[in-house]
Formats: structure tokens, C-alpha cells, sequence
């Protein structure tokens, strides 16, 4: 995992991943599950 990387939050504030998570969790739960929708196939996302 790469933690040094950079992002920003809604504010335009930079942050990294962990704080995303903190102060953005809907954002994360909607990237987690995106990925999960790109991993498998939508019949089968909806059973995990």
C-alpha cells in the first residue's frame, strides 16, 4: 500500500489514504465496493 501517496479531500485539502478513510467514509465505501464491482461480475458482487 502506497501511504505516501497524496490525495485531497472534498476541500481540496491534501491528506493521505488513511485520513480519506477517517474523515471520508462514504468515499471509501464507495471506491472498496468499485473495485469490487470491477473484480467480479455484478450477479456475483451482490452475495459478498
Amino acid at each position: 500500500m502506497d501511504l505516501e501517496k497524496v490525495y485531497h479531500d472534498f476541500n481540496g485539502n491534501p491528506c493521505s489514504i488513511t485520513e480519506m478513510v477517517k474523515n471520508e467514509p462514504d468515499w471509501a465505501a464507495n471506491r472498496i465496493q468499485a473495485g469490487e464491482n470491477a473484480a467480479m461480475p455484478q450477479s456475483n458482487a451482490s452475495r459478498f
